[in-house]
């Protein structure tokens, strides 16, 4: 504080001339002209540490993050088919992906719009989504919404079906998986587009043609796992 009681900015020698004192009950806080101003400082002092840090990231690392990302699978499923995506969740590590299932995260205790912004998160971390469907689906809220995510981000995705259920109709664009032996056939044909991506994006790329080549290559998988199926179902 200065010598007449002024709280003065943390970014200069002496108080702010616009800066009035808020009453005898403001507890020393600041008027809205300092506050706000302080705030937008500040905010852009940890825009640059960011653009700092990611500046510093080795590009070998950087890579291998992408990559882990790739191999990452997404289940989505309904609270009363924890069992079935159990299941697949660890057929999808015994191929040798990663896998993120809410089931099994301990961080996991939000809800509403707090839980939607913690599920995004979960999902920038993955590159893959299988849904697992059974008849209890059709009541589920956040199964269509992780989709809806998956498809806005350029998945690579599937459905799995242990009992013989209509697919909804939001879900017949991907591929359906109905035995873990499918599973193991998804998995085969997602490593090789991991690998092809991986290539595919060696050269630093914009935001933009990265997703770009993501969903080229996704539509390339839909079609193959599709057609794979088919053939083993013969």
């Amino acid at each position: 504080m200065d010598p007449k009681g002024n709280r003065r900015r943390p970014d200069q020698g002496q108080a702010d001339p616009r800066c009035e004192p808020l009453g005898p009950s403001s507890n020393g806080e600041r008027c809205c002209v300092c506050s706000s101003e302080d705030s937008r400082l500040e905010e852009g002092k940890r825009h640059h540490r960011h653009l700092a840090a990611v500046s510093n990231i080795d590009p070998a690392r950087r890579r291998t993050t992408q990559a882990h990302n790739m191999s990452k699978v997404f289940i989505s499923h309904k609270d009363s088919d924890e069992d079935i995506a159990r299941r697949v969740s660890r057929r999808v590590k015994a191929n040798g992906l990663s896998v993120y299932l809410d089931a099994v995260d301990p961080a996991l205790g939000k809800d509403g719009p707090e839980l939607a912004d913690y599920l995004l998160e979960r999902m920038d971390e993955c590159q893959q989504l299988i849904a697992v469907v059974s008849s209890a689906t059709v009541l589920s809220w956040w199964v269509p919404w992780e989709i809806g995510v998956g498809s806005e981000k350029g998945f690579r995705m599937a459905s799995f079906l242990e009992d013989s259920v209509d697919l909804p109709t939001y879900l017949r664009k991907w591929p359906s998986l109905r035995t873990m032996r499918e599973v193991d056939t998804y998995c085969a044909l997602s490593k090789t587009v991991n690998a092809e991506i991986q290539n595919a994006t060696k050269s630093l790329m914009t935001e933009s043609e990265t997703l770009s080549i993501r969903r080229d290559r996704a539509a390339e998988f839909h079609t193959d796992l599709s057609l794979a199926l088919a053939i083993n179902r013969m």
